[in-house]
């Protein structure tokens, strides 16, 4: 299996693999573990369309991955909110968008349902 961080290997990898799939990173688009295929085919159909919360600190090696999503949620359907903020893959910036993930899927804060982008 993948190795996917310290303290992440053997039984509780395989675990990650089969809730999360694989490393996102080795992810080939279109396959069934590629979240932005998925969304796009949704948007196709008349479905309801979940909300979706997306933050990245700017200084987070995984920055430049999120900005297609970012791209495509924007013209989208779905109820799409977008922040990002000094940082990197860390709690001191995961502390700070926690508490408006829950405010936005909790439809608790009307700033947050505008759909509009935030900034630390």
């Amino acid at each position: 299996p993948l190795a996917l961080g310290p303290g992440l290997s053997g039984k509780h990898n395989e675990r990650f693999i089969r809730i999360w799939g694989p490393d996102y990173a080795t992810v080939v688009p279109g396959s069934i573990h590629d979240p932005l295929s998925a969304a796009m085919a949704l948007e196709k159909t008349d479905s309801v369309l979940p909300r979706v919360f997306q933050s990245c600190g700017t200084d987070d090696g995984l920055y430049a991955s999120g900005l297609p999503a970012k791209a495509f949620f924007e013209k989208s359907r779905f109820d799409y909110f977008y922040g990002e903020g000094p940082g990197g893959h860390t709690w001191d910036v995961w502390d700070y968008w926690i508490p408006k993930a829950l405010d936005f899927f909790l439809a608790g804060n009307e700033a947050l349902q505008t759909g509009k982008s935030d900034s630390i």
